[in-house]
């Protein structure tokens, strides 16, 4: 992957956390295509680099059936993608891990939440296991990092006390743009478009110091996120979230929020010791809701940021 120099340098952690979104981007069904592994062995570099060169053939395919000056703004088009977001993403990515290490080698536990996202050219299932990988390629990034400097701390194992933890958040197509193609015979806007090409993505949203304030609870879930899969309208589906209080204080819930009707919950217990395990029984009903759903519920506790947020997705057929 070529080094790019970033424009311009921010402070801290805490300033490029102000900048996120980091994106980085994905060719079609990349990487690993046609497998439902959600893990993968390469790195994003390595997706990348395939990814740029086949920039010309983008701009061959989506211009294909045009002339003139329709051609050349489709062109444009894809030359700017190329530039402004492919490119882009990998110089945002460098100034992120810069960053990353200065505070992990300071000793600070740090959570970094990461969301992907595909295009809806595959099976819905198929795209939540194929954004789990690209996300796994964001991971082996920081593994192979300059000789494994974060291995220690994505192992936990760091002499300093630092560590690095990674709330992954696969939600496939469910949140793509319902106006692009998923026609498998019309590549050229399922697949080659800037429109598709922009949905074909993971997103690093946010990070936070997980233990750097000891007031503090910590809440930390298993997974954050459940798909469902197909669901028929009027079925009533249920999901058990468990969660970990690994903090040193009483962890105390303080509200719950949820985003519609067609939720409800059961909380096992509003106060946990350190240590301390419990569940939310999270329930859909989906009676109200029709194809590609994306729900969650908010939960309100003394932890660092105020809250956590849970996510449930299903594709609701009649």
């Amino acid at each position: 992957m070529p080094i790019l120099k970033p424009p311009t340098r921010f402070e801290s952690l805490t300033d490029l956390n102000k900048k996120l979104p980091v994106t980085l981007f994905f060719h079609n069904d990349e990487p690993n295509p046609r497998t439902k592994d959600t893990t993968t062995r390469l790195t994003y570099p390595e997706s990348y680099d395939d990814y740029i060169t086949l920039e010309d053939k983008y701009k061959r395919e989506y211009s294909k059936g045009l002339s003139g000056d329709k051609a050349e703004e489709a062109k444009e088009d894809i030359n700017d993608f190329f530039l402004e977001f492919v490119r882009q993403g990998v110089v945002d990515l460098e100034e992120f891990t810069r960053l990353l290490k200065i505070e992990l080698d300071k000793g600070y536990a740090i959570e970094v939440t990461v969301k992907g996202f595909a295009s809806p050219l595959a099976k819905t299932d198929y795209n939540v296991n194929l954004t789990k990988r690209r996300i796994s390629s964001l991971i082996n990034y920081l593994y192979k990092y300059e000789d494994g400097v974060f291995a220690p701390y994505l192992d936990h194992k760091a002499s300093n006390g630092g560590d690095l933890t990674f709330v992954q958040i696969p939600f496939g197509e469910y949140t793509a743009n319902t106006l692009i193609s998923d026609n498998v015979n019309d590549k050229k806007n399922s697949v080659y478009s800037r429109k598709a090409a922009l949905e074909r993505k993971i997103e690093i949203q946010s990070v936070s110091f997980a233990k750097q304030d000891t007031t503090y609870a910590e809440m930390v879930f298993n997974s954050q996120i459940h798909d469902f899969g197909d669901a028929k309208k009027g079925d009533t589906l249920t999901h058990t979230f468990t969660f970990r209080n690994t903090g040193e204080q009483k962890l105390i819930i303080e509200d719950v929020e949820l985003e519609c009707g067609c939720l409800s919950y059961e909380l096992d217990k509003t106060e946990l010791e350190p240590g301390e395990v419990g569940t939310i029984i999270l329930t859909v009903d989906t009676k109200t809701l029709s194809g590609l759903s994306v729900r969650k519920l908010i939960v309100k506790a003394n932890i660092e940021n105020g809250k956590k947020e849970i996510s449930i997705t299903t594709e609701v057929k009649d």
